[in-house]
């Protein structure tokens, strides 16, 4: 059906757009455009610290979309989804609502294999959990020589087996854009190939094309 409404044509540029543009005709910045500008690491210091290899040449996401949280021992939850269910319960419980669960003690303390396990077979077939990596390799190593502990995070963490989706490396909102150290994580996580590594970065220097 065509609509019979007649084509508003398009008036003069508003005050606010003209000053704008004249602005930019004139050479001059925002101080949002400055303030990209200062975040942006130097042509020289991105070809040397480059990775060796495009980030998009590692892992994408593809495929199925899962929906949880990110963990599931909330005590306020009694009221609600846990009503009546013994904590001992509350993973499972959890499991029927959501089809995704991350697990976000990892980042503080090492689990051992058997838990990963226990909380593997709790849940349905078709379940995955997300886990989030070590403090150790992100904020206090800030992905520096950090192989060794990745592969300590690895080893009990495949008790989950195929429910592990991903792992979740969650940087400092302090720790700027540094491509050398990047790099070298990049390296690190090839030891753990069988599941898919998210980076999150929170500090604005790392939003440029060079980190891409």
């Amino acid at each position: 059906m065509v609509d019979p409404s007649p084509v508003r044509e398009r008036g003069p540029p508003q005050p606010a757009k003209r000053l704008v543009e004249s602005r930019r005709a004139a050479g001059e910045q925002s101080e949002l455009e400055r303030s990209h500008e200062r975040a942006k690491p130097s042509a020289g210091a991105a070809r040397r610290h480059a990775p060796a290899r495009p980030l998009h040449q590692h892992h994408r996401m593809r495929g199925r979309a899962f929906i949880g949280t990110s963990g599931w021992v909330y005590p306020t939850w009694r009221k609600h989804l846990y009503a009546g269910v013994p904590m001992r319960a509350w993973l499972r419980r959890a499991s029927e609502t959501f089809d995704a669960l991350e697990i976000n003690g990892s980042f503080y303390t090492q689990i051992a294999s058997a838990t990963y396990a226990r909380w593997a077979a709790e849940t349905p077939p078709e379940f995955r959990f997300t886990l989030k990596g070590h403090r150790f390799v992100t904020h206090y190593r800030r992905l520096g020589d950090c192989t060794d502990s990745v592969i300590r995070l690895r080893d009990p963490a495949r008790g989950l087996g195929r429910k592990l989706l991903a792992v979740l490396w969650q940087l400092p909102s302090r720790f700027a854009c540094d491509l050398a150290r990047l790099d070298g994580f990049l390296t690190a996580i090839e030891h753990w190939p069988e599941v898919r590594h998210v980076l999150e970065p929170r500090h604005r220097s790392w939003f440029v094309p060079a980190c891409r």
